[in-house]
């Protein structure tokens, strides 16, 4: 943030090319971090009525926790 003299976001989103290598990353990242989460967390999600997926606006996590855990 200080390198630039501005927040991250406003750098990412001044530079397109920048912008869109940077959330490629982010959604190919997701979907590895799905796979650790369905497998090897499923005791987080017992008993829970509701889950609010905060990221990268595409819903990578939501979707693939609510196929993993649909019975």
């Amino acid at each position: 943030q200080t390198t630039f003299r501005k927040k991250f976001w406003d750098f990412v989103a001044a530079e397109p090319n920048l912008e869109s290598i940077f959330y490629d990353a982010m959604i190919a990242d997701s979907e590895l971090i799905t796979i650790v989460v369905i497998e090897d967390c499923k005791e987080v999600f017992k008993g829970l009525k509701s889950l609010v997926d905060v990221g990268g606006g595409t819903g990578t996590m939501a979707r693939a926790i609510a196929t993993g855990f649909l019975i």
